[in-house]
């Protein structure tokens, strides 16, 4: 019996829409059984609560050294005034006002041998505030405000002189009348006028008597100043870490575990030792001390977390150490092996470490045994990349800064043997992560509204500012989640991609398709237009408002694309150049294709 030979099937074009991934950038799913609103790869967009948005450029605000690592950063803030510095291994530089980008102001301090600084500022019992550093090599350094003077132990001391007949330099100077002494420890020399730093003063000098020694010649102009008090008790040069808890000092001595303290409100006196050693079973040494809050039901409680190298952390309740009635050790658990002594942020009362086996919040690690702490990570959405950072990004310390009214979370990791620098970046609100390429940051740090990072080649950069990374383009991806449009077994050829997205004007979007969980992306389009606030010669005289960025309109032109595969996904690049930052809000990516048989 003949049959009739059936007629081809007509292929039907459907469509498949990818809303834009404000889950953000997911490492952590069965990649045949993902969910929707994430991305395979996420670079250079910020997740929001409503999808995502093109982050801003970066621009070298500073120079401190050419070609020397900056290694840390730091403020002083008392009451409406806020000052910037930062460091490189030898020298301290003033960045609060910067005149020319590429030109290094005058150092304030100058012949240091190690550039891991620590600071932490406290104001005193007469009100002054002061920010102290230690590196765990030099003397520490404490700021006034005004001046930066070393701290040691030692108390320093200011004397003038007038009349100069033969220069100070170095040694003993003596009161002619009083028979006071002194110890020289540096001269500030203006002709016949100056003052001397002096240490190990015996006696009172004078107004007015003669000052000789050292081998110098001049009269004493004024009555003596003490300058800054002893640390005594230990070596300042050999502590590491400063932290602040009930208006006391706390510092971690380098490469021990061994803590110290000085009075409530004081920047000197005598450190006493809180030992550690018998505290912490796997040994190690300190690495750094924080302020932690742990509600106990009744509201919460102020405590101090000691962190060690090996990712223990030791948890005491109470604000006098030396008054065993009311401190106390709460417990002692492990977190991971922290990546780094500024590796950690405050999140409220709660403290997330970046370890090893992720960003652990300490609340998480009180609570719940160590082999389950990293599904409890906030880190966990990106586990797999996280782990891999951590095994090949090991050339320095991992740095993390909190950016608050971004609702940003920035951790700085290093370069590998085959990975460029960038950083992993948190929306702080809903725990969605991104990849922000080309920001190599050696510090982080905010000042006031605003975030810096520092560099290896000695600048300081401002983040999320222009439409540029130092005057080179970024590319922004997004690749979805792949997806087998329910169709496990069935071919799919894709036809048309496009980019649903929200700009002052429209941009350059490239689409391409990305098959069978591999991601292939094409080379990155030129550079979009001006894609920022108002367009210079568009706007209307008398009418619109200068420097008022433009209104935004959709955009969703189709583009041909092709490929075939069994799980599918639309790529989406942007590349950004310009002068300010990009206005570019996704939405969604849409994508036509055509599907095979069931079995194909």
């Amino acid at each position: 019996m003949r049959v009739a030979a059936q007629k081809a099937k007509r292929r039907v074009s459907r469509t498949k829409t990818f809303p834009a991934p404000r889950r953000g950038w997911i490492a952590n799913e069965n990649l045949a059984s993902s969910k929707p609103e994430g991305s395979r790869l996420l670079q250079n967009w910020f997740p929001t609560p409503t999808g995502c948005r093109a982050r801003g450029g970066s621009e070298k605000y500073g120079t401190a050294e050419v070609d020397e690592p900056v290694t840390s950063m730091a403020t002083y803030e008392t009451g409406n005034s806020s000052e910037f510095f930062a460091t490189t291994a030898t020298d301290l530089y003033p960045f609060t006002t910067v005149v020319d980008p590429d030109v290094a102001p005058a150092a304030l301090v100058t012949g240091l041998t190690g550039g891991d600084w620590s600071w932490q500022q406290i104001t005193n019992t007469a009100g002054a505030a002061f920010l102290l550093g230690v590196n765990g090599a030099d003397n520490g350094l404490i700021y006034d405000g005004t001046t930066w003077f070393p701290l040691f132990d030692k108390a320093l001391y200011r004397l003038n002189f007038d009349g100069q007949t033969v220069n100070f330099t170095t040694g003993t100077v003596t009161g002619g009348t009083s028979g006071a002494t002194g110890t020289i420890f540096r001269v500030f020399d203006s002709g016949a006028t100056g003052y001397l730093w002096l240490t190990d003063i015996v006696g009172t000098f004078q107004n007015n008597e003669a000052l000789t020694g050292a081998p110098g010649a001049a009269v004493v102009d004024g009555t003596i100043l003490q300058l800054t008090a002893a640390i005594t008790g230990v070596d300042v040069s050999d502590l590491s870490y400063l932290a602040l808890h009930a208006s006391r000092i706390w510092a971690v001595k380098k490469d021990t575990l061994d803590a110290y303290y000085l009075s409530t409100l004081s920047v000197g006196g005598a450190a006493t030792k809180f030992p550690l050693g018998g505290v912490f079973k796997r040994g190690g040494s300190l690495l750094f001390i924080a302020e932690w809050s742990l509600d106990e039901g009744n509201g919460l409680s102020a405590s101090l977390a000691f962190v060690s190298t090996k990712g223990e952390v030791a948890i005491y309740g109470g604000l006098d150490p030396s008054d065993a009635a009311t401190w106390s050790l709460r417990g002692v658990y492990r977190i991971g092996l922290p990546l780094g002594k500024d590796a950690w942020i405050k999140a409220g009362g709660d403290l997330v470490i970046a370890t090893d086996i992720g960003m652990v919040p300490l609340s998480q690690a009180v609570s719940r045994d160590y082999a389950a702490l990293s599904a409890a990570a906030v880190s966990n959405p990106i586990e797999d990349e996280w782990s891999q950072a951590v095994a090949t990004r090991t050339a320095r310390p991992w740095v993390c800064e909190a950016w608050p009214t971004k609702q940003m979370l920035l951790v700085a990791i290093p370069p590998g043997d085959n990975d460029p620098a960038g950083m992993f970046v948190a929306n702080m609100l809903t725990g969605a992560w991104t990849f922000y390429t080309a920001w190599d940051g050696t510090c982080l740090q905010l000042f006031g509204d605003r975030m810096f990072f520092g560099t290896d080649v000695g600048t300081v950069v401002e983040a999320e500012v222009t439409g540029s990374d130092q005057g080179m383009p970024y590319v922004l991806v997004n690749v979805p989640l792949f997806d087998d449009l329910k169709g496990p077994a069935a071919l799919k050829t894709l036809t048309l991609a496009r980019q649903v997205y929200r700009a002052p004007v429209e941009a350059n979007p490239l689409m391409s398709g990305q098959f069978d969980f591999e991601v292939m992306l094409p080379p990155s389009p030129d550079a979009s237009g001006a894609v920022g606030g108002s367009v210079w010669g568009a706007a209307i005289w008398g009418t619109s408002t200068w420097g008022a960025p433009a209104a935004k309109r959709t955009f969703q032109k189709w583009q041909s694309i092709n490929g075939s595969g069994y799980a599918c996904a639309a790529a989406s690049q942007f590349t950004i150049g310009g002068i300010s930052a990009p206005q570019i809000e996704m939405i969604r990516t849409d994508v036509m294709y055509e599907m095979g048989d069931a079995v194909s």
